[in-house]
C-alpha cells in the first residue's frame, strides 16, 4: 500500500469515526439527513472520504442511502430493536459468563476505576458529562468482551450493539435511570470478582433487557400521546 492510499484510508476511518459518535451519542437522531457538503466542511476534509465513510456506516446499519435522497441516520423501528436485543443480551450473557472464568485482576481494577468514574458523573450530569459517560461505559463493555477471550464473540457483539445503541443513549435517561444502569455495573463487577459466571451472565442479561423493555415503554406511549 502506498503511502497515499494509506492516508486516504485513515481519513476515511477517521471520517467514519467522527460521524459514527455524532450518531451514537444522539447529537444526529434518526431520520437526520447527512449532506456530503456540510460534513466534509464540518471535518474539514474534501467530500470524497465523506461519502465512502458514509457507505461504510450504511453497511453498518446505522444510516440509510437512496437513490436520488442522500443519506439519512436510519430509523429503526421498535419491533426490530427488540428482537436484536434478543440476540445481543445472550451474546452480551455468554460474554459475561466467559469473562468470569478468564478476566485478569488488571481488568477487574480497570472496571472499578470506570465504575467509579461513572457514578461520579452520573450525580449531576451535564450534556458534556452525559457524553463522557457514553465513552466510559463503551470501554467497561469492552473490557469484559476482551476478558471473555472469544474474538468472534467480540466481533459479532460489535454488530448487534450498534442498532441499540443508535437509538438509546443516555441524554434520554433521566435520574433514576441513569443510577439504576450504574448499578448494574457494579453488580455485574461483583459477579466477576467472585468469579460466577451464573451471576455475571444473569446480571448482564438483565441489564440489556430491561433498557431495552423501558425504551420501548417509553416509545409506545410517546406515539399514544397526543
Amino acid at each position: 500500500m502506498t503511502e497515499a492510499a494509506a492516508a486516504r484510508g485513515n481519513t476515511v476511518d477517521r471520517v467514519a469515526d467522527a460521524i459514527r459518535s455524532l450518531i451514537l451519542n444522539g447529537r444526529l437522531p434518526p431520520g437526520t439527513r447527512l449532506r456530503e457538503s456540510m460534513l466534509a466542511e464540518q471535518l474539514t476534509v474534501s467530500r470524497t472520504p465523506v461519502r465512502e465513510a458514509l457507505s461504510r456506516l450504511a453497511s453498518e446499519g446505522l444510516i440509510e442511502i437512496r437513490r436520488n435522497r442522500g443519506a439519512t441516520v436510519r430509523t429503526v423501528p421498535p419491533s426490530e430493536t427488540y428482537d436484536v436485543t434478543g440476540v445481543r443480551a445472550t451474546l452480551e450473557g455468554m460474554a459475561a459468563r466467559a469473562a468470569a472464568e478468564h478476566i485478569t485482576a488488571d481488568q477487574l481494577a480497570e472496571l472499578e476505576k470506570l465504575d467509579g468514574e461513572m457514578h461520579r458523573l452520573v450525580r449531576s450530569p451535564g450534556d458534556e458529562d452525559l457524553d463522557a459517560l457514553a465513552v466510559l461505559n463503551d470501554r467497561f463493555h469492552e473490557i469484559v468482551h476482551d476478558a471473555a477471550k472469544n474474538p468472534t464473540l467480540r466481533s459479532t457483539l460489535q454488530t448487534y450493539r450498534l442498532l441499540p445503541l443508535a437509538r438509546r443513549t443516555f441524554r434520554h435517561y433521566d435520574p433514576v435511570r441513569l443510577r439504576r444502569s450504574m448499578s448494574s455495573h457494579v453488580e455485574l463487577v461483583e459477579a466477576l470478582r467472585h468469579r460466577n459466571g451464573d451471576w455475571a451472565e444473569a446480571v448482564t442479561r438483565a441489564h440489556v433487557w430491561s433498557a431495552a423493555v423501558i425504551q420501548r415503554h417509553d416509545e409506545e406511549g410517546v406515539a399514544r400521546d397526543p
